[in-house]
């Protein structure tokens, strides 16, 4: 939070100084912890939105086309996945998958149960198997079409705990 500080107040007072004839850009991932004096500074502020279900349907089509030429892969999977994420993380996480395919030597098809196995490892990358985030992560790809014979298969857990921890995931999403 210091290197930030010193940050906003290094733009503060070079801010003013400039002269007319200066475009400034800037971006954050945190607009929130910005001082509200910035914001003053600045003439126009455009605020990006995450990349809607199309944007990312788009976004990786294009990946895959560029990177896993030839690759059978279920694209509205990936789309699903996705929600929620930024176009980097999207990116990461298709090259994981990229890097997947290539280890595994797939040379065609790239199955449901790869795209969970890569998705598991990124989204729970140093959560507990016990936390609350890897059941809600296990959940969602649960609730994206991957059976829970293959959740199984890929984190260890049986298929008894897991549907004892998706129904308390449930309860949640009903209540919230």
């Amino acid at each position: 939070m210091g290197e930030l500080k010193r940050v906003v107040t290094t733009l503060l007072q070079n801010m003013d100084s400039m002269p007319a004839n200066v475009f400034l850009v800037a971006a954050t991932n945190h607009h929130h912890l910005l001082d509200p004096a910035i914001w003053r500074r600045f003439d126009t502020s455009i605020l990006l939105e995450l990349p809607n279900a199309q944007q990312r349907e788009s976004m990786i089509s294009k990946f895959i086309s560029e990177t896993l030429e030839g690759h059978i892969i279920d694209i509205k999977i990936l789309t699903t996945l996705t929600e929620g994420m930024s176009g980097a993380q999207v990116g990461t996480f298709l090259q994981a998958v990229a890097k997947y395919c290539i280890m595994q030597h797939r040379e065609k098809t790239v199955t449901k149960e790869d795209i969970a196995n890569v998705w598991v490892k990124q989204s729970t990358l140093l959560v507990s198997e016990d936390s609350d985030a890897y059941t809600r992560a296990l959940y969602k790809l649960n609730k994206s079409g991957i059976s829970m014979r293959t959740l199984e298969e890929i984190t260890g857990i049986s298929k008894s705990t897991l549907s004892y921890r998706f129904n308390k995931e449930e309860k949640v999403d009903e209540q919230g």
